[in-house]
């Protein structure tokens, strides 16, 4: 093999088994997250960044039997979004603020637009130019992840008195 091809670095989360969110590049999905796992990650002397990934909530056919796997670029991963703290279901949603909402299998970025008196609140994504009332335990606060860690940060849990 070429020894002077780069080797590739993988984030540590990216084992065998672990559990991620992953992005799609195609047209229509992109902002938006779906949960899965690793199934095959490149061998160590390999130059590629493809990694194998099982999705679990989108199926390969109608019955929802058969999990979907696919092949994905490494950039595409990251771990699942942190379990959303007390402290931040608390939180007040408020408009304007960057939100994931939970739609159509999978975590989709937008921003809030509008709070209701009901507790519901109107998501705009400006990936497809939609509009749509979600409840407020399917959201959560819009985060990335980048270079190894969420921003914005993680708010610690408060120590319970």
């Amino acid at each position: 093999s070429n020894s002077f091809a780069p080797r590739i670095r993988l984030p540590p989360f990216l084992k065998p088994g672990a559990a991620v969110e992953i992005s799609s590049n195609e047209s229509g999905f992109r902002g938006s997250w779906y949960m899965g796992k690793v199934v095959a990650v490149p061998s160590s002397d390999s130059t590629t960044t493809k990694c194998e990934v099982e999705y679990t909530t989108l199926f390969f056919d109608k019955e929802g039997r058969k999990r979907l796997r696919e092949v994905v670029d490494v950039g595409q991963l990251r771990p699942p979004a942190p379990a959303v703290s007390e402290r931040e279901k608390r939180r007040e949603v408020a408009v304007g603020d960057d939100v994931d909402a939970f739609y159509s299998d999978g975590w989709w970025e937008g921003t809030v637009t509008e709070v209701m008196g009901d507790g519901r609140m109107s998501v705009y994504f400006r990936a497809s130019k939609e509009q749509i009332r979600f409840r407020r335990d399917e959201l959560r606060f819009h985060r990335e992840w980048v270079n190894g860690a969420w921003r914005p940060p993680i708010e610690e849990t408060e120590v319970d008195e």
